[in-house]
């Protein structure tokens, strides 16, 4: 009987914290009333006013004049939206976030919060006068237990309503309203990653004239965002988690840890031949926000980053549906593949945070993805070439099929994480965007902060983009200049930075065609050549005595896949239940 008082006891403990929980949840949600939309205003509490917190603010003439200072091309798609038949509605990311609020609160000092209730990032106490630091490790450098917390955290995530709301249906002029759909927390981190690419498919592409229209990627503010994005991700993990010291841990693939990839935590690449198959275990979820993945040709091919049919462009553009995608009978399960690329080394991180500058204009002075070598942006994100063996090089903007770096990364993993707007659906995503977030602090960190290469561009870029522009879809508002700082002033730094060793003067210019890829030597993460197979085998990537790097054969590393650890841990699971079970009846 007293084991039984005690099973209750824990019962209503967790039950406890479970509508404590739920009691804290409000946040954007909030703002998701009829009266809310119809006057376009979500202040919350008057902002806090009355403590000094924060003002509701109109920002529509703010709005107007940063899209006024961006590239008009990219605005001019944004405002015709409503008159092109494949999309005809507005887009509510046009004069963010205009379309959906005009009125909303703007904080003062370090507070923070749809309503300026919270502390912003890095500060905490009543008053948010306390700085706070928290930090973030290699995940493989975590215990079990660690390890666990951050899996368990997500799938918390997954099911956590009452905090965020997102657009799925927006009127066909700017003289509607929009409709808001409550998600939970984990859903509405693919939402806007989803939203911010909408455009980006090929399909759009065409439509739009070969204007490539993305509010995260292919352009400057790439590693800003995503900075937030994982800022957003670390502070909802410490709130579900109960721990306010959680720091959000790193992938470090270059160093070709795979302990992510373990059925305790995300799972492993299915043991099955085929390049599209469910994960073989772990997370076992429902993806949203997914139709630009799933949508296939008749050659299995991912139709999103090949078919031109502008009429593509219909599904692919509409906001995304989440409780839609969750309600539907189809068996939408996270999916991971077996691409032939690799994982980057150290060496090419060491070319990325060799880039002189944060980002340097294309030949027609815009801020694109074609950006020159020049551009630490551009290295970082795997759209310059970087050869890293003997022939160490860095050349202009490579093909869609030989990418690098970040890019490269998404593309080993394949399934969602290969096309953006479905890849949070991966939860490995926070943690290898956590790694990009350490290279870019890498680069940071070796400049004092008088001498720090000045963010690009100020104005004339994409929208979103420029240094005083709202970012798309962040909300409360934030803007690169902003966020454009080292770690420790948003609250986190890293147990381990990587330190330069490559002067950009010593990197020459790579001197051939990009396209004719087998003349660029690239050693991957678990050492070896990405060209010149031998009897079908690669070729590894040896250190030599001049830091170059040379090659013989040996067989290509084999992802991660179901194992017998995974049976004995079950089985060992089995066990230690029949034991308690057994005292349980014995005791009463």
């Amino acid at each position: 009987m007293a084991s039984l008082n005690l099973l209750q006891m824990l019962l209503a403990l967790i039950i406890f914290v479970c509508l404590l929980n739920c009691n804290f949840a409000q946040f954007s949600a909030v703002c998701n009333t009829p009266e809310n939309l119809q006057n376009k205003v979500c202040c919350p509490n008057n902002c806090n006013r009355d403590r000094g917190r924060g003002d509701c603010v109109n920002v529509t003439s703010t709005a107007y004049d940063q899209s006024d200072r961006a590239d008009q091309e990219i605005v001019a798609v944004l405002r015709n939206a409503p008159n092109v038949l494949q999309k005809g509605t507005i887009d509510s990311r046009y004069l963010w976030p205009t379309m959906v609020f005009e009125n909303v609160c703007i904080c003062s000092g370090n507070f923070y919060g749809v309503d300026c209730s919270e502390c912003a990032f890095g500060w905490s106490g009543e008053n948010c006068e306390n700085k706070t630091l928290v930090v973030r490790r290699s995940f493989g450098s975590l215990s079990s237990s660690e390890k666990e917390s951050v899996t368990n955290g997500m799938l918390m995530l997954k099911s956590e309503m009452g905090y965020w709301s997102v657009v799925t249906e927006e009127p066909p002029t700017a003289s509607g309203r929009v409709t808001l759909q409550d998600v939970s927390t984990y859903d509405f981190l693919v939402y806007i990653h989803h939203h911010v690419s909408r455009d980006a498919s090929k399909a759009c592409q065409v439509l739009n004239g070969g204007i490539n229209v993305d509010f995260a990627h292919s352009g400057s503010n790439f590693p800003i965002w995503h900075r937030t994005y994982l800022l957003i991700v670390e502070r909802a993990l410490q709130r579900v988690l109960g721990n306010p010291d959680f720091g959000l841990p790193y992938w470090e693939w270059e160093s070709n840890d795979l302990s992510v990839f373990d059925e305790r935590y995300f799972g492993t690449f299915s043991s099955r031949s085929g390049v599209y198959q469910n994960i073989a275990n772990g997370l076992n979820w429902k993806t949203v926000c997914d139709i630009t993945y799933r949508r296939k040709t008749e050659n299995d091919e991912i139709a999103y980053w090949i078919e031109e049919n502008p009429t593509y462009c219909t599904e692919y553009w509409a906001p995304c549906d989440p409780i839609n995608d969750l309600k539907s009978s189809a068996d939408n399960q996270l999916q991971r593949g077996n691409a032939e690329t690799y994982l980057p080394n150290p060496r090419e991180i060491q070319i990325a945070i060799a880039a002189p500058q944060y980002d340097v204009p294309n030949v027609n002075g815009k801020y694109r993805q074609d950006s020159p070598r020049g551009s630490f942006r551009s290295r970082l994100e795997g759209w310059s070439l970087m050869c890293s063996t003997s022939d160490l090089c860095v050349g202009p903007q490579v093909s869609s099929k030989f990418q690098r770096l970040h890019n490269n990364v998404h593309d080993w993993i394949h399934g969602h994480m290969s096309v953006p707007p479905s890849a949070v659906n991966d939860p490995v995503f926070s943690l290898h965007h956590s790694n990009i977030d350490r290279i870019l602090e890498s680069w940071m960190q070796r400049f004092s902060s008088g001498n720090r290469p000045p963010y690009q561009p100020n104005s004339g870029g994409h929208i979103g983009h420029n240094l005083n522009d709202y970012m798309v879809p962040f909300f409360p508002l934030i803007t690169p200049n902003e966020q454009y700082s080292t770690s420790e002033n948003w609250g986190y730094r890293y147990d381990s930075l990587i330190q330069a060793t490559l002067s950009d003067s010593a990197i020459p210019d790579c001197n051939y065609d990009p396209q004719n890829i087998g003349e660029c030597h690239v050693c991957t993460a678990d050492t070896q050549c990405t060209q010149n197979k031998i009897n079908g085998k690669y070729e590894t990537c040896e250190l030599s005595t001049e830091d170059m790097r040379v090659c013989s054969a040996i067989e290509p590393t084999v992802r991660p896949t179901p194992g017998s650890s995974s049976k004995m841990l079950k089985a060992s699971l089995l066990l230690f239940l029949l034991i308690a079970f057994l005292t349980l009846v014995l005791e009463n």
